[in-house]
């Protein structure tokens, strides 16, 4: 067995020296010396070329018959588009129970929030850091962006009437390839 493995490998070995002693393999065309890797090579690039330019094989399309639509139809279950609503996904919307005003009563409770918000802060004190004022629930809402978002850090610049500039100039600064922008 082994014995005509050896001459198996032997008469390939000396059918391909003979392949490469063949006149073809040691032609010289134009000056130049063609090896018998030349005509391998050309043989190479000839099969490629024909691979990448056949049709691709596509098998012939049989059309469904009627037993087996209906068979397919009675099979088919539909799902939700939706998973069924729970108590946890259930959200009270607030009921305003008087006149927008001074004050404002919010399901039973007299809202002072933005008496409040007014006194401790003031108007206008929204901004980027170091550019206008930066205050407890900047910081708080960045914090809690960011832990949203699963990231380091956040900021928060203005947009609007005078936040096109921060579009221009800020952000191009502070942002990095794959960093995310909502606005």
């Amino acid at each position: 067995m082994a014995l005509a493995a050896m001459n198996m490998t032997m008469a390939a070995l000396d059918w391909i020296s003979v392949a490469f002693d063949a006149p073809l393999a040691r032609a010289v065309i134009f000056g130049v010396h063609i090896d018998g890797h030349l005509v391998v090579e050309v043989l190479l690039v000839t099969v490629i070329q024909f691979q990448l330019t056949r049709k691709s094989f596509k098998p012939p399309k049989k059309p469904l018959t009627e037993k087996e639509i209906d068979d397919l139809c009675e099979e088919w279950v539909s799902e939700p588009l939706h998973p069924p609503i729970t108590e946890d996904m259930k959200v009270k919307p607030p009921v305003l129970e008087s006149a927008a005003g001074c004050h404002t009563i919010i399901d039973g409770k007299e809202v002072d929030s933005c008496v409040c918000s007014l006194e401790k802060y003031g108007v206008g004190s929204c901004g980027p850091h170091g550019f206008y004022r930066t205050i407890d629930v900047h910081l708080d809402c960045e914090t809690r962006i960011a832990k949203f978002m699963g990231t380091p850090d956040s900021i928060i610049y203005s947009y609007g009437i005078y936040g096109i500039s921060t579009i221009f100039s800020v952000i191009p600064a502070f942002c990095k390839k794959g960093d995310m922008i909502v606005a």
